[in-house]
């Protein structure tokens, strides 16, 4: 019996160990490597398949997230995508483009720049500032994140730079922009709880800063996040901030692991507010 082209990530190893001559012989295809071991009973390989299908679905996100930020990477880049390093020895990559996020018609400067004494730990700085030069947000994360799942002998120094730099080029691509801040369909209940969430925890955030004088470009100090837990948020403001956002243009961008977010502006709060955030 052949495999079908269309089977499931979830029963491919119950499908391999059918299609085999000798029968029962399981053979388990994980992260692209190939397994083969000694023949078992029937009702063992359905249990492996079964434990096999739940790893896969808790890893569904984190998957999901990679995998798009090798597509962003594969599109146009901006201008001065090049890392390099200095006579000091140390390594710097800018990347600059002119985007209307706001809707007032005039391109705000993005800007992604990176240094650091090798490249697989640079600081990592993106900043969205108006035409005039004023900063309306910042975000900062350290590029060693992008390397979390590469590991072993085969990851060489040339292998870890190319997914660095693959990665930098790919925060300012073309498809880091689009409209919907989860582009999921607004009728996804998923969607429409991820979004709610955002905005909540981003609401509650902004609270905090405001109450205690810390500025939303300043990085959250660490008794903020204990604070935050305690600031509470009506769901009236949370609600009509979800009905202005849900359709508004967004700003995506992956921070390496599991972090990747989405901004977008808002009209009545008069700043960037989080409306995604996975995971």
């Amino acid at each position: 019996m052949s495999i079908s082209k269309h089977e499931t990530d979830w029963g491919r190893e119950w499908l391999a160990a059918r299609s085999l001559r000798r029968p029962h012989t399981v053979h388990i295809f994980q992260h692209g490597r190939h397994h083969r071991t000694r023949p078992m009973r029937f009702t063992t390989v359905l249990a492996l398949a079964i434990a096999a299908s739940a790893c896969t679905r808790d890893r569904a996100a984190v998957d999901s997230a990679r995998a798009d930020s090798a597509r962003l990477a594969l599109e146009g880049t901006s201008s001065g995508d090049t890392l390099t390093r200095g006579a000091d020895g140390t390594w710097r990559m800018r990347i600059e483009r002119q985007e209307d996020l706001t809707g007032d018609g005039t391109g705000e400067q993005l800007t992604v720049s990176a240094t650091g004494p090798s490249v697989d730990s640079l600081d990592v700085r993106l900043e969205i500032r108006t035409a005039g030069d004023s900063l309306l947000y910042v975000a900062r994360w350290n590029s060693s994140a992008y390397l979390k799942y590469l590991h072993g002998d085969s990851v060489t120094p040339a292998l870890r730079e190319r997914e660095i730099k693959k990665q930098l080029r790919a925060v300012l691509a073309d498809s880091a922009f689009g409209v919907g801040p989860t582009r999921t369909p607004r009728a996804d209940p998923a969607a429409a709880a991820a979004l709610r969430d955002a905005i909540d925890y981003d609401l509650r955030e902004h609270a905090w800063r405001t109450t205690h004088a810390v500025a939303d470009t300043s990085p959250l100090p660490r008794e903020g996040l204990a604070g935050m837990e305690r600031t509470k948020v009506p769901s009236a403001v949370v609600d009509s901030l979800v009905g202005e956002l849900s359709a508004a243009r967004s700003f995506r961008y992956f921070k390496g692991g599991e972090e990747t977010y989405a901004i977008a502006w808002s009209p009545t709060q008069h700043r960037f507010v989080r409306v995604f955030a996975c995971c």
